[in-house]
Protein backbone atom coordinates (compact mmCIF):
# COMPACT_ATOMS: atom_id res chain seq x y z
CA UNK A 1 0.00 0.00 0.00
CA UNK A 2 1.37 3.75 -0.87
CA UNK A 3 1.29 5.95 1.98
CA UNK A 4 -1.55 7.97 1.40
CA UNK A 5 -3.73 4.77 1.22
CA UNK A 6 -2.28 4.16 4.34
CA UNK A 7 -3.00 7.28 5.90
CA UNK A 8 -6.70 7.17 4.61
CA UNK A 9 -6.93 4.03 6.48
CA UNK A 10 -5.61 5.42 9.63
CA UNK A 11 -8.15 8.50 9.53
CA UNK A 12 -11.03 7.02 9.10
CA UNK A 13 -13.85 6.23 12.33
CA UNK A 14 -13.84 3.03 14.80
CA UNK A 15 -15.53 0.35 13.39
CA UNK A 16 -18.22 -0.88 15.48
CA UNK A 17 -18.05 -4.71 17.03
CA UNK A 18 -14.36 -4.90 15.73
CA UNK A 19 -11.82 -5.85 18.27
CA UNK A 20 -8.23 -6.41 18.13
CA UNK A 21 -6.56 -9.50 20.52
CA UNK A 22 -3.30 -8.79 21.45
CA UNK A 23 -1.64 -11.45 22.53
CA UNK A 24 1.49 -11.96 24.88
CA UNK A 25 3.55 -15.22 25.59
CA UNK A 26 0.32 -15.83 28.65
CA UNK A 27 -1.70 -16.78 25.49
CA UNK A 28 0.32 -19.71 24.63
CA UNK A 29 1.08 -20.61 28.29
CA UNK A 30 -1.37 -22.83 29.26
CA UNK A 31 -0.26 -25.17 26.29
CA UNK A 32 2.93 -25.51 28.45
CA UNK A 33 4.59 -22.95 26.13
CA UNK A 34 7.46 -20.80 28.25
CA UNK A 35 7.06 -17.40 29.33
CA UNK A 36 9.47 -14.81 27.92
CA UNK A 37 10.63 -14.12 31.15
CA UNK A 38 11.29 -18.05 31.92
CA UNK A 39 12.16 -19.00 28.28
CA UNK A 40 15.72 -19.55 28.71
CA UNK A 41 15.69 -22.29 31.54
CA UNK A 42 12.28 -24.05 30.51
CA UNK A 43 13.54 -24.10 26.59
CA UNK A 44 16.64 -25.59 27.19
CA UNK A 45 15.00 -28.04 29.69
CA UNK A 46 12.72 -28.93 27.28
CA UNK A 47 15.61 -29.48 24.70
CA UNK A 48 17.33 -31.89 26.83
CA UNK A 49 14.88 -34.01 27.49
CA UNK A 50 13.76 -34.55 23.19
CA UNK A 51 17.58 -34.59 22.78
CA UNK A 52 18.27 -38.47 23.65
CA UNK A 53 21.67 -39.39 23.27
CA UNK A 54 22.08 -37.52 19.82
CA UNK A 55 25.51 -35.22 19.71
CA UNK A 56 24.48 -33.07 17.38
CA UNK A 57 21.24 -31.82 19.69
CA UNK A 58 23.59 -31.63 22.82
CA UNK A 59 26.16 -29.80 20.96
CA UNK A 60 23.75 -26.67 20.09
CA UNK A 61 22.69 -26.83 23.94
CA UNK A 62 25.92 -26.21 24.71
CA UNK A 63 26.38 -23.74 22.05
CA UNK A 64 22.83 -21.65 23.43
CA UNK A 65 24.01 -22.49 27.47
CA UNK A 66 27.25 -20.87 26.13
CA UNK A 67 25.84 -17.76 25.08
CA UNK A 68 23.68 -17.17 27.72
CA UNK A 69 26.74 -17.61 30.32
CA UNK A 70 28.47 -15.04 28.33
CA UNK A 71 25.57 -12.33 28.66
CA UNK A 72 25.27 -13.08 32.35
CA UNK A 73 28.87 -12.26 32.53
CA UNK A 74 28.49 -9.21 30.69
CA UNK A 75 25.88 -7.67 32.38
CA UNK A 76 27.33 -8.30 35.95
CA UNK A 77 25.50 -6.80 38.31
CA UNK A 78 23.79 -4.26 35.81
CA UNK A 79 20.68 -6.89 36.23
CA UNK A 80 18.91 -8.00 38.95
CA UNK A 81 17.48 -11.56 36.82
CA UNK A 82 18.96 -13.86 34.84
CA UNK A 83 19.15 -13.01 31.48
CA UNK A 84 15.71 -13.33 29.44
CA UNK A 85 15.21 -13.41 25.52
CA UNK A 86 15.31 -9.26 25.43
CA UNK A 87 18.24 -9.39 27.54
CA UNK A 88 20.26 -11.93 25.73
CA UNK A 89 18.68 -10.27 22.11
CA UNK A 90 20.11 -6.52 22.73
CA UNK A 91 23.64 -8.08 23.58
CA UNK A 92 23.88 -9.48 20.57
CA UNK A 93 22.45 -6.62 18.49
CA UNK A 94 25.12 -4.67 20.37
CA UNK A 95 28.10 -6.40 20.47
CA UNK A 96 27.76 -8.87 17.80
CA UNK A 97 25.71 -7.48 15.41
CA UNK A 98 21.98 -8.53 13.56
CA UNK A 99 23.71 -11.05 11.13
CA UNK A 100 25.66 -12.65 13.34
CA UNK A 101 26.44 -16.62 13.96
CA UNK A 102 25.00 -16.21 17.55
CA UNK A 103 21.86 -14.08 16.41
CA UNK A 104 21.06 -17.10 14.16
CA UNK A 105 21.93 -19.85 16.93
CA UNK A 106 19.40 -17.78 19.42
CA UNK A 107 16.80 -17.91 16.30
CA UNK A 108 16.76 -21.37 16.02
CA UNK A 109 16.71 -21.97 19.47
CA UNK A 110 13.19 -20.50 20.58
CA UNK A 111 12.17 -22.42 16.91
CA UNK A 112 13.68 -25.58 18.25
CA UNK A 113 11.60 -24.80 22.24
CA UNK A 114 8.34 -23.70 20.23
CA UNK A 115 8.36 -27.00 17.95
CA UNK A 116 9.28 -29.29 20.84
CA UNK A 117 6.61 -27.78 22.75
CA UNK A 118 4.07 -28.09 20.31
CA UNK A 119 4.76 -32.23 20.27
CA UNK A 120 3.37 -31.44 24.31
CA UNK A 121 0.59 -29.40 24.29
CA UNK A 122 -2.05 -30.05 27.32
CA UNK A 123 -5.27 -30.35 26.24
CA UNK A 124 -7.20 -27.31 27.62
CA UNK A 125 -11.06 -27.79 27.79
CA UNK A 126 -13.96 -25.61 28.05
CA UNK A 127 -17.75 -26.28 27.93
CA UNK A 128 -18.75 -26.55 23.98
CA UNK A 129 -21.32 -23.16 25.74
CA UNK A 130 -18.26 -21.14 24.87
CA UNK A 131 -17.82 -22.03 21.52
CA UNK A 132 -19.76 -19.96 19.03
CA UNK A 133 -21.49 -21.55 16.02
CA UNK A 134 -21.82 -18.29 14.00
CA UNK A 135 -18.17 -18.95 13.18
CA UNK A 136 -19.40 -22.05 10.91
CA UNK A 137 -16.18 -23.29 11.69
CA UNK A 138 -15.83 -27.24 12.78
CA UNK A 139 -15.14 -28.73 16.15
CA UNK A 140 -12.64 -31.81 15.54
CA UNK A 141 -13.57 -35.76 16.59
CA UNK A 142 -11.46 -36.59 19.71
CA UNK A 143 -8.86 -39.05 17.75
CA UNK A 144 -9.43 -41.44 18.88
CA UNK A 145 -12.78 -41.04 19.17
CA UNK A 146 -13.93 -41.91 22.47
CA UNK A 147 -16.66 -45.13 23.35
CA UNK A 148 -20.49 -43.22 23.19
CA UNK A 149 -20.53 -43.62 27.39
CA UNK A 150 -17.02 -41.54 27.59
CA UNK A 151 -18.12 -38.53 24.67
CA UNK A 152 -16.20 -35.18 26.09
CA UNK A 153 -18.94 -32.53 26.69
CA UNK A 154 -16.42 -29.52 26.80
CA UNK A 155 -14.22 -27.93 23.53
CA UNK A 156 -10.88 -26.82 23.27
CA UNK A 157 -10.08 -23.67 24.73
CA UNK A 158 -8.03 -22.41 21.35
CA UNK A 159 -10.80 -23.43 19.60
CA UNK A 160 -13.48 -21.67 21.33
CA UNK A 161 -11.69 -18.64 21.72
CA UNK A 162 -11.04 -18.35 17.60
CA UNK A 163 -14.69 -19.17 17.28
CA UNK A 164 -15.22 -16.16 18.84
CA UNK A 165 -12.99 -13.83 17.05
CA UNK A 166 -14.30 -15.26 13.42
CA UNK A 167 -18.01 -15.58 14.67
CA UNK A 168 -18.86 -11.75 15.12
CA UNK A 169 -18.27 -9.62 11.96
CA UNK A 170 -18.85 -6.31 12.67
CA UNK A 171 -22.32 -5.13 10.77
CA UNK A 172 -21.55 -1.19 9.88
CA UNK A 173 -18.81 -0.54 7.57
CA UNK A 174 -17.60 3.09 6.61
CA UNK A 175 -17.74 3.11 2.71
CA UNK A 176 -14.32 2.71 2.02
CA UNK A 177 -14.56 -1.04 3.36
CA UNK A 178 -17.53 -2.21 1.95
CA UNK A 179 -18.39 -4.51 -0.94
CA UNK A 180 -14.71 -6.14 -2.27
CA UNK A 181 -12.57 -3.02 -1.61
CA UNK A 182 -11.72 -4.51 2.10
CA UNK A 183 -8.81 -6.61 0.58
CA UNK A 184 -6.64 -6.10 3.77
CA UNK A 185 -9.58 -7.53 6.26
CA UNK A 186 -9.80 -4.44 8.29
CA UNK A 187 -13.14 -4.78 8.75
CA UNK A 188 -13.26 -7.35 10.65
CA UNK A 189 -11.81 -8.57 14.41
CA UNK A 190 -7.82 -9.12 14.20
CA UNK A 191 -4.88 -10.84 16.43
CA UNK A 192 -1.98 -8.52 16.38
CA UNK A 193 0.85 -11.79 18.24
CA UNK A 194 4.32 -10.61 19.85
CA UNK A 195 4.83 -14.44 19.73
CA UNK A 196 6.94 -16.35 17.11
CA UNK A 197 4.88 -20.03 18.21
CA UNK A 198 2.30 -21.39 15.62
CA UNK A 199 -0.55 -22.20 18.54
CA UNK A 200 -3.18 -19.88 16.21
CA UNK A 201 -2.08 -21.65 12.59
CA UNK A 202 -2.19 -24.76 14.32
CA UNK A 203 -5.53 -24.57 15.85
CA UNK A 204 -6.92 -23.31 12.93
CA UNK A 205 -5.63 -25.83 10.65
CA UNK A 206 -6.74 -28.31 13.19
CA UNK A 207 -10.53 -27.39 12.35
CA UNK A 208 -9.95 -27.50 8.68
CA UNK A 209 -9.32 -30.98 8.67
CA UNK A 210 -10.96 -32.14 11.66
CA UNK A 211 -14.56 -33.26 11.95
CA UNK A 212 -16.74 -36.21 12.32
CA UNK A 213 -17.77 -38.94 10.13
CA UNK A 214 -21.33 -40.30 11.01
CA UNK A 215 -22.82 -43.18 8.09
CA UNK A 216 -19.51 -42.58 6.42
CA UNK A 217 -20.90 -38.81 5.57
CA UNK A 218 -19.57 -35.64 7.07
CA UNK A 219 -21.43 -33.72 9.03
CA UNK A 220 -20.37 -30.81 11.06
CA UNK A 221 -19.85 -31.33 14.76
CA UNK A 222 -22.18 -30.17 17.82
CA UNK A 223 -21.69 -26.12 17.72
CA UNK A 224 -22.11 -25.15 14.29
CA UNK A 225 -25.18 -25.56 12.40
CA UNK A 226 -25.13 -28.65 10.85
CA UNK A 227 -25.65 -29.93 7.19
CA UNK A 228 -28.25 -26.89 6.03
CA UNK A 229 -24.73 -25.22 4.81
CA UNK A 230 -21.09 -26.33 4.44
CA UNK A 231 -18.57 -24.90 7.22
CA UNK A 232 -15.91 -22.00 6.09
CA UNK A 233 -12.62 -23.19 6.19
CA UNK A 234 -10.04 -20.17 7.34
CA UNK A 235 -7.11 -19.41 7.06
CA UNK A 236 -4.60 -16.60 8.40
CA UNK A 237 -3.60 -13.95 6.64
CA UNK A 238 -0.68 -11.93 7.63
CA UNK A 239 -1.39 -8.43 5.57
CA UNK A 240 -0.92 -7.07 2.55
CA UNK A 241 2.09 -7.41 0.68
CA UNK A 242 3.69 -9.26 3.67
CA UNK A 243 3.19 -13.25 2.59
CA UNK A 244 3.47 -13.11 -1.47
CA UNK A 245 1.38 -16.70 -1.19
CA UNK A 246 -1.54 -15.19 0.60
CA UNK A 247 -2.83 -12.34 -1.01
CA UNK A 248 -6.59 -10.58 -0.79
CA UNK A 249 -5.98 -9.77 -4.26
CA UNK A 250 -6.88 -13.39 -4.88
CA UNK A 251 -10.55 -14.46 -4.78
CA UNK A 252 -10.62 -17.10 -2.03
CA UNK A 253 -10.99 -20.94 -3.25
CA UNK A 254 -12.98 -23.83 -1.93
CA UNK A 255 -14.85 -21.98 0.09
CA UNK A 256 -12.17 -20.40 2.20
CA UNK A 257 -12.16 -17.19 3.86
CA UNK A 258 -9.07 -15.25 5.52
CA UNK A 259 -8.25 -13.30 9.30
CA UNK A 260 -6.03 -10.90 9.79
CA UNK A 261 -3.28 -12.56 12.21
CA UNK A 262 -0.22 -9.74 12.47
CA UNK A 263 2.68 -11.76 14.17
CA UNK A 264 4.99 -8.29 14.33
CA UNK A 265 7.79 -9.92 15.70
CA UNK A 266 7.53 -12.49 13.22
CA UNK A 267 6.77 -16.71 13.02
CA UNK A 268 9.23 -19.58 13.14
CA UNK A 269 7.72 -20.84 10.00
CA UNK A 270 8.87 -18.08 7.92
CA UNK A 271 11.94 -17.12 5.95
CA UNK A 272 12.84 -14.17 3.47
CA UNK A 273 12.00 -15.00 0.03
CA UNK A 274 15.61 -15.06 -1.83
CA UNK A 275 16.39 -11.76 -3.04
CA UNK A 276 13.81 -9.72 -1.12
CA UNK A 277 13.94 -7.62 1.93
CA UNK A 278 9.95 -7.65 2.32
CA UNK A 279 8.09 -10.14 0.98
CA UNK A 280 7.92 -13.14 2.65
CA UNK A 281 7.53 -17.28 2.34
CA UNK A 282 6.07 -19.91 4.14
CA UNK A 283 8.60 -22.12 5.39
CA UNK A 284 8.54 -26.15 4.60
CA UNK A 285 8.54 -27.95 7.79
CA UNK A 286 11.57 -29.22 7.92
CA UNK A 287 13.86 -26.70 9.98
CA UNK A 288 17.09 -28.12 9.53
CA UNK A 289 18.98 -25.06 8.61
CA UNK A 290 16.45 -22.66 10.05
CA UNK A 291 16.93 -19.14 8.74
CA UNK A 292 13.06 -17.43 9.79
CA UNK A 293 13.36 -13.69 10.24
CA UNK A 294 12.39 -13.06 13.94
CA UNK A 295 12.88 -9.62 15.67
CA UNK A 296 12.57 -8.69 19.85
CA UNK A 297 12.42 -5.37 21.15
CA UNK A 298 16.09 -4.45 21.46
CA UNK A 299 17.86 -1.36 21.09
CA UNK A 300 18.37 -1.52 17.21
CA UNK A 301 14.63 0.15 16.61
CA UNK A 302 15.53 1.41 13.26
CA UNK A 303 16.26 -1.97 11.38
CA UNK A 304 12.58 -2.63 10.88
CA UNK A 305 12.39 0.33 8.62
CA UNK A 306 12.03 -1.12 4.94
CA UNK A 307 11.47 -4.51 5.82
CA UNK A 308 9.03 -6.95 6.59
CA UNK A 309 8.69 -5.75 10.22
CA UNK A 310 7.86 -2.34 9.08
CA UNK A 311 4.83 -3.51 6.94
CA UNK A 312 3.56 -5.52 10.24
CA UNK A 313 3.84 -2.76 12.24
CA UNK A 314 1.89 -0.78 9.58
CA UNK A 315 -0.46 -3.64 9.64
CA UNK A 316 -0.83 -3.33 13.31
CA UNK A 317 -1.42 0.46 13.54
CA UNK A 318 -4.33 0.56 11.03
CA UNK A 319 -6.00 -2.64 12.95
CA UNK A 320 -5.46 -0.94 16.18
CA UNK A 321 -6.94 2.26 15.33
CA UNK A 322 -10.10 0.85 13.96
CA UNK A 323 -11.12 -1.51 16.55
CA UNK A 324 -13.66 -0.50 18.77
CA UNK A 325 -12.13 -2.84 21.46
CA UNK A 326 -8.63 -4.30 22.62
CA UNK A 327 -8.03 -6.86 24.44
CA UNK A 328 -4.91 -7.61 25.54
CA UNK A 329 -4.31 -11.47 26.37
CA UNK A 330 -1.43 -12.89 28.32
CA UNK A 331 0.27 -9.77 27.50
CA UNK A 332 2.10 -8.32 31.53
CA UNK A 333 2.47 -4.73 29.68
CA UNK A 334 6.77 -4.65 30.81
CA UNK A 335 7.35 -0.82 30.21
CA UNK A 336 10.40 -2.10 28.93
CA UNK A 337 8.63 -2.55 25.51
CA UNK A 338 9.18 0.61 24.42
CA UNK A 339 8.28 0.17 20.64
CA UNK A 340 4.75 -1.06 21.88
CA UNK A 341 4.41 1.27 23.94
CA UNK A 342 5.14 3.88 21.03
CA UNK A 343 2.63 1.31 19.12
CA UNK A 344 -0.15 1.85 21.31
CA UNK A 345 0.14 5.06 21.94
CA UNK A 346 -0.56 6.11 18.41
CA UNK A 347 -3.31 3.36 18.71
CA UNK A 348 -5.17 5.82 21.35
CA UNK A 349 -4.37 8.74 19.46
CA UNK A 350 -7.60 9.08 18.16
CA UNK A 351 -11.12 11.47 18.33
CA UNK A 352 -12.92 7.86 19.55
CA UNK A 353 -11.16 6.14 22.14
CA UNK A 354 -11.52 2.44 22.47
CA UNK A 355 -12.24 0.40 25.08
CA UNK A 356 -9.59 -1.72 26.54
CA UNK A 357 -9.63 -5.63 28.37
CA UNK A 358 -7.29 -7.23 30.03
CA UNK A 359 -7.10 -10.86 30.04
CA UNK A 360 -4.04 -11.49 32.50
CA UNK A 361 -3.11 -12.86 35.94
CA UNK A 362 -3.26 -9.56 38.21
CA UNK A 363 -5.44 -10.28 40.70
CA UNK A 364 -7.19 -7.19 40.37
CA UNK A 365 -8.84 -4.59 38.49
CA UNK A 366 -6.62 -2.04 40.40
CA UNK A 367 -3.11 -3.90 39.36
CA UNK A 368 -4.41 -4.13 35.97
CA UNK A 369 -5.10 -0.14 35.66
CA UNK A 370 -1.57 0.51 37.21
CA UNK A 371 0.49 -1.04 34.54
CA UNK A 372 -2.12 0.34 32.29
CA UNK A 373 -0.86 3.57 33.33
CA UNK A 374 2.80 3.10 33.49
CA UNK A 375 2.64 1.34 29.92
CA UNK A 376 -0.07 3.33 28.24
CA UNK A 377 -0.36 6.95 30.14
CA UNK A 378 -3.97 8.16 32.32
CA UNK A 379 -6.42 8.22 28.56
CA UNK A 380 -5.77 4.48 28.50
CA UNK A 381 -6.37 4.12 32.66
CA UNK A 382 -9.75 5.40 31.42
CA UNK A 383 -10.51 3.45 28.06
CA UNK A 384 -9.99 0.43 30.45
CA UNK A 385 -13.30 -1.42 31.83
CA UNK A 386 -12.09 -4.57 33.27
CA UNK A 387 -9.31 -8.11 33.74
CA UNK A 388 -9.71 -11.94 33.76
CA UNK A 389 -7.63 -12.62 35.96
CA UNK A 390 -7.52 -16.47 34.86
CA UNK A 391 -6.10 -15.01 31.66
CA UNK A 392 -7.79 -16.59 28.12
CA UNK A 393 -9.45 -19.16 30.15
CA UNK A 394 -11.13 -16.57 31.96
CA UNK A 395 -11.78 -14.03 28.77
CA UNK A 396 -13.03 -17.24 26.78
CA UNK A 397 -15.32 -18.72 29.74
CA UNK A 398 -16.85 -14.86 30.18
CA UNK A 399 -18.23 -14.99 26.66
CA UNK A 400 -21.26 -16.62 27.55
CA UNK A 401 -23.08 -18.01 31.40
CA UNK A 402 -21.98 -21.03 32.57
CA UNK A 403 -26.22 -21.55 33.01
CA UNK A 404 -26.30 -22.47 29.40
CA UNK A 405 -23.55 -25.57 29.71
CA UNK A 406 -24.99 -28.50 27.93
CA UNK A 407 -25.44 -31.35 30.50
CA UNK A 408 -23.33 -34.75 29.72
CA UNK A 409 -26.87 -36.15 28.70
CA UNK A 410 -27.33 -33.60 25.93
CA UNK A 411 -23.93 -34.31 24.09
CA UNK A 412 -24.00 -37.51 24.21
Amino acid sequence: MSRPEIQKLLDLPRIPGKTVYVLGAGFSYPLGVPLMSDFIPKGLDLLKQAAGTQDRHWAFINQVMELVNRCRRTLGDLADHDPDLQDIFSYIDLVKGPKSEDRKNLVKFIARVCHTTAKNWHECFVPRAHFDSASKIRIPAPNPVPAPNKVKTGVDLYYAFISQLLGKKPKHLPPELQGGEDKGGYGRSAIVSLNYDLVVETKVKEMEIGFEKVDSKSRVREGSRGNEEAPVNWKAFYGCGVVESESWNQKPKDNMNQFPLIKIHGSIDWRLKEGSECVLEERPKDIRGLACPLIYPSWQRDQVKGTVFGKLIEEARIHLRLAEKIVFVGYSMPVSDQHIRYLLADALDTAEPPKIETANLWKTDEEARTQIGAMMGARAVRCFTKNHPEGLLGLVTSWKHQSSVPTEDSNS
